[in-house]
C-alpha cells in the first residue's frame, strides 16, 4: 500500500503540509531530507489528504483515480446563502407525474459516493428503483411486514413479554400509525413510498457496525445535491425498520444490509417559505 503514494521532488516545496494532515502515520519529515517519506510502517487509508493539501500537485497515489482528482479553487457559499439552503429543504412525499431522468440519478449517486466513510473504507452501495410497478409491491410488502408485527405482538402477547421491551414500548407509541398505514394501503394508496417515481436503497457491511452511519452520511448527500437539481427527496424510515420486506424485490449483495431508503422526484408543489423549529437541546462544557 505505502508504494502507492509518489512525491515528485522537483515539485516539492518542502512545506510538510502533508505530513501534518497524514493521521496514518504514512508520511514523516526525515532530518536532513527536503521532501516527505513514505514510512513502511504506516496504513494509509487512501483518504487522499495529502494529494489534496499539496500546494504545488507534487503527490499522486496510485489508488486514486486521476480523473477525479480536480483543482477546488476559490469555492465559497455565504453562510447566509447554506442556511437559507439547508432551511428551505422539505420532507416531500406528492410528486409531479414525471420520472426522474437516468442521467439525473446517475448524477446523484456519483456525488453519493464522495461522501465519507469510516475508515475510507467507501463499503457500501445503492439500489436504485425506477419501476412503478415494483416500488408499489414494495410498499404493499412494507405494509404486510407491520400488519403481521402487530398480529404477532397482540395484547396477550404483550402482557407475556411485558410492557418495557423496548420493541412494545415502540409499537404502542406507534400503533395509531400504523394502522393508519395499514388502511391506507387497503384503500388504495401507497403510504410508504408515497407512489414516488424513484426509491434509492443504501446498502453496506452487516457485520460493520458503522454501515449504517456510512450510508446514512451518503443519504444526506443524496438528499441536499437533489434539491440543488430541483429535485425533492423524502427519508423513509418505515422501509428500513422492516428491510426484510424488500428482499423479494431487490437483490442484495450477500453480506450487505439494507441501511437507508429515500424516495426522490419532482415536487407537484413550491414552497415559499421555512418552518419554524423547536430549539435545540444543548449541553455546554
Amino acid at each position: 500500500m505505502m508504494r502507492e503514494v509518489k512525491i515528485e521532488a522537483d515539485r516539492c516545496s518542502s512545506c510538510g503540509q502533508c505530513v501534518e494532515v497524514c493521521t496514518k502515520g504514512v508520511l514523516e519529515m526525515l532530518d536532513g531530507e527536503s521532501t516527505p517519506h513514505v514510512t513502511p510502517e504506516g496504513v494509509c487509508s487512501v483518504c487522499g489528504h495529502c494529494v489534496a493539501v499539496c500546494p504545488n500537485n507534487a503527490i499522486s497515489h496510485e489508488g486514486m483515480n486521476a480523473m477525479d482528482i480536480r483543482p477546488v479553487g476559490a469555492v465559497h457559499v455565504a453562510p447566509e446563502d447554506m442556511r437559507m439552503f439547508l432551511a428551505s429543504k422539505r420532507s416531500v412525499r406528492r410528486f409531479a407525474d414525471r420520472p426522474v431522468e437516468r442521467r439525473v440519478l446517475e448524477e446523484l449517486i456519483d456525488l453519493a459516493r464522495l461522501a465519507p466513510s469510516a475508515k475510507n473504507q467507501q463499503d457500501r452501495g445503492f439500489i436504485v428503483v425506477t419501476d412503478r410497478e415494483i416500488i408499489r409491491a414494495m410498499d404493499r410488502a412494507v405494509v404486510a411486514a407491520f400488519a403481521k408485527l402487530l398480529r404477532v405482538l397482540s395484547k396477550p402477547v404483550r402482557k407475556v413479554l411485558g410492557a418495557t421491551l423496548p420493541v412494545v414500548r415502540h409499537l404502542d407509541r406507534n400503533a395509531k400509525s400504523l394502522h393508519g398505514l395499514i388502511e391506507r394501503s387497503r384503500a388504495g394508496q401507497f403510504p410508504v413510498f408515497h407512489d414516488a417515481p424513484c426509491v434509492v436503497l443504501g446498502y453496506g457491511a452487516a457485520a460493520n457496525p458503522l454501515s449504517r452511519d456510512n450510508c446514512v452520511i451518503a443519504q444526506q448527500y443524496l438528499s441536499l445535491y437533489a434539491q440543488s437539481m430541483g429535485l425533492a427527496s423524502c427519508v423513509i424510515g418505515y422501509a428500513t425498520s422492516r428491510p426484510k420486506a424488500l428482499k423479494p424485490f431487490v437483490e442484495v449483495p450477500a453480506g450487505q444490509a439494507i441501511q437507508t431508503a429515500t424516495i426522490f422526484g419532482y415536487p407537484d408543489v413550491t414552497f415559499a417559505r421555512t418552518v419554524a423549529r423547536d430549539a435545540a437541546k444543548v449541553s455546554w462544557y
